[in-house]
């Protein structure tokens, strides 16, 4: 059995249960099962079983992203969700994934549900060591048609990174507007696999065709370089679109007087005995931003595990200073970047002969 794999299964499941176990003792927990459904108006299907489901997650998302601290963390951990999705949708469209982890939709709709921190260090990392091993140097494993990759940007940029723009911006607070939108956009991630499979076929017939005359060697090499320069390019437009938020989130921050370690650190702890006496709402606000807080930590703490196995000190370095510098989101697309021009090395590419 591959040590990765068991490494990623023996530290990837007590963060899990701790993260989730965080998550379900929030103080606002036991407001909403009393309070739901139809708290704020999330009746929305008449059916008591999926309103109570949708009552509790709509009002988690609501009252984070309406909370001047929690809308913050919100944006940045849809961007890092975003570079996530992205990875996991290269990844599993590579020559030796299997049908699980390239089951992109069904990765992004369990995320949801269970959240993206708890998933990757309890699923994903553990699946994808399952299905590569722990040998990362063999090229044609993750050979990835370029077509499929610049798919995946598309269908990324449209079904995912859109609708939480529009999440995130549409209608007033606690409006039926909002809830609308964040109802629908919990099944974006059914919309991003259809798109980049049914897309793959129209951007291949965009793609120059290879020279006859070149040799088979070169025509390889070749193709290798296309395709390691497609799969850059899609991490490198998240990492670009996630530092432009994270500095425009930095100046919002730094204007609202929010940009320093205290505020963090009480919204981290639940402000411990600071806070008394709170309403419902309060109550809200607070758990629902630390829920984000605490998802967008784990999540990028689980990231920068996978570059640990994946790439040593050395991709940890570049997805910790990438971080520093782009934000969360950034930091991991440029170390998915960086690592890609490892697995996809023309210099370490051996072509057999025809």
């Amino acid at each position: 059995m591959a040590i990765k794999f068991m490494l990623s299964v023996v530290m990837g499941l007590p963060i899990a249960t701790l993260t989730l176990r965080h998550f379900m003792t929030l103080p606002f927990g036991p407001h909403l099962d009393a309070l739901c459904p139809g708290y704020k108006g999330t009746d929305l299907t008449g059916i008591v079983s999926i309103d109570n489901l949708l009552c509790k997650v709509i009002n988690i998302f609501t009252h984070a992203i309406n909370d001047p601290l929690g809308n913050i963390i919100s944006w940045l951990l849809l961007g890092l969700f975003a570079s996530v999705l992205a990875i996991w949708a290269i990844e599993g469209s590579r020559v030796k994934a299997n049908a699980l982890l390239g089951a992109v939709a069904l990765w992004g709709m369990a995320a949801n549900l269970f959240t993206v921190s708890a998933l990757i260090f309890a699923l994903w990392i553990p699946m994808y060591y399952f299905c590569y091993g722990d040998n990362n140097s063999n090229i044609p494993d993750y050979s990835i048609k370029s077509a499929r990759a610049t798919a995946i940007l598309i269908a990324v940029l449209a079904g995912f990174v859109i609708p939480s723009m529009v999440m995130l911006l549409a209608g007033e607070p606690f409006s039926h507007t909002q809830t609308v939108a964040i109802t629908l956009w919990q099944f974006a991630p059914l919309v991003v696999a259809p798109i980049y499979l049914f897309s793959t076929s129209t951007f291949a017939c965009m793609e120059e065709p290879m020279e006859s005359r070149i040799n088979y060697q070169a025509q390889q090499k070749r193709r290798v370089a296309d395709q390691k320069s497609a799969v850059e390019t899609v991490h490198l437009v998240l990492g670009v679109m996630n530092a432009i938020c994270y500095y425009v989130l930095l100046f919002r921050a730094g204007g609202r007087g929010l940009l320093n370690v205290e505020t963090f650190v009480d919204l981290w702890t639940l402000y411990r005995d600071k806070l008394t006496a709170m309403s419902i709402e309060q109550t809200g606000f607070i758990s629902a931003s630390n829920f984000f807080l605490v998802d967008l930590v784990i999540c990028w703490a689980g990231c920068a595990f996978w570059s640990l196995l994946e790439s040593g000190f050395s991709g940890l370095l570049v997805l910790v200073v990438g971080s520093i510098f782009t934000g969360p989101g950034g930091g991991v697309s440029l170390y998915a970047a960086y690592r890609e021009s490892y697995v996809q090395d023309n210099d370490r590419l051996v072509v057999k002969s025809e």
